[in-house]
């Protein structure tokens, strides 16, 4: 929205915006499809593999914008990124191809990580393909892998249950019913102290550890971009997909901390390493990771020598953040955020009303 105004297509006055929410329901995401075709829109824009596939059945003729997409040509919502064919086009996130660099990036925050956990909603077809790439690249850095299927939210509670003597940690794929139940998720996970990998910082948000992935709001701010183009008379199939250039890795500090070395049914957890709050960017090949981590070991040592000058105030992790309860178990809300890539930035004259949905 912020990145339309600036575009001169101000609601109510030379745009028109319909907005619909599927609740991460397939059937809902239908539903709101046949509904913008038939009020003939000019343009939707959405995100999410499962909701954009819904939208391409409904209309071949109706430009389609994603803002999201986890792999829009593994699963046929477009050609190839630079010839999109068809009636959509977009931003891709990469998922599967970032798989990799989460698994080194957990490894370096949970030491001794040998058993691992991925949980996936089979109901996207985009889920199943990173699942399957999370399966491969675990093998590969010699991790043991256990794979849990979702079909509703109804299956989350057991899966906890059956994973707690399975797993050192747990890989969330991303979609929309584990976007919709990431509270529901983040919380059974604290309970079972299990340290978590997510693709975006909206989990990490409500308790995950981590997470790692492209930065959201530069992909709406871009997405706003080709609406743009569109209302002004480019066709979909002429606008190539494109990649995310921003990305995130942020840190749960309170999370970290709670999930530190226990024992559950005779099974000890993995410590979890802790970071300090103020995180430099620019090096996203990991090696400021390894010299927080690194710094946070030699902490204690560069403590005690200042004590024995003078008396210092003890630090707390958890100072400067503030937790809320769900369900009785804590729910830590500082994270640290590590930024990566700046975004571009765009200009362009006034036009005239059109109408643009977003479900």
């Amino acid at each position: 929205m912020q990145r339309l105004r600036e575009l001169r297509w101000i609601e109510g006055r030379t745009v028109a915006i319909e907005v619909r929410w599927a609740e991460g329901s397939n059937e809902r995401a239908a539903e709101i499809a046949a509904e913008l075709v038939r009020l003939k829109v000019d343009v939707i824009v959405t995100s999410g593999t499962p909701i954009v596939l819904a939208a391409k059945q409904a209309t071949a003729i109706v430009p389609i914008v994603f803002a999201t997409a986890a792999d829009p040509v593994g699963t046929d919502l477009v050609a190839s990124l630079s010839r999109p064919g068809g009636n959509v086009t977009g931003l891709s996130l990469q998922s599967t191809d970032l798989v990799g660099k989460r698994l080194e990036l957990l490894r370096e925050v949970v030491p001794d990580l040998h058993r691992l956990a991925v949980m996936a909603s089979v109901g996207s077809h985009a889920a199943v393909l990173e699942m399957g790439e999370v399966q491969t690249a675990a093998r590969t850095l010699g991790l043991d892998i256990a794979t849990f299927e979702i079909r509703r939210t109804e299956d989350f509670a057991p899966a906890f249950d059956a994973l707690k003597s399975r797993a050192q940690a747990l890989y969330l794929v991303t979609d929309p019913l584990t976007a919709t139940n990431r509270i529901r998720i983040n919380t059974l996970a604290l309970s079972a102290r299990l340290p978590t990998m997510h693709g975006f910082r909206e989990y990490v948000e409500v308790g995950g550890l981590m997470s790692y992935g492209a930065n959201f709001p530069d992909l709406w701010r871009r997405a706003g971009d080709y609406v743009d183009k569109i209302l002004r008379g480019a066709k979909p199939v002429d606008l190539p997909v494109e990649q995310p250039t921003k990305f995130d890795l942020i840190i749960n500090l309170i999370t970290a901390s709670s999930a530190r070395a226990s024992t559950v049914g005779g099974m000890s957890r993995p410590s979890v390493a802790l970071l300090p709050s103020r995180v430099r960017a620019q090096e996203p090949d990991g090696r400021q990771l390894r010299r927080l981590l690194r710094a946070r070991r030699e902490r204690p040592r560069r403590r005690a020598a200042k004590k024995r000058d003078e008396l210092a105030p003890s630090h707390s992790i958890t100072s400067s953040a503030r937790a809320s309860s769900i369900g009785g178990i804590s729910r830590p809300s500082a994270f640290a955020v590590l930024r990566l890539i700046t975004a571009r930035t765009w200009s362009a004259p006034a036009r005239e009303g059109r109408q643009v949905s977003r479900p």
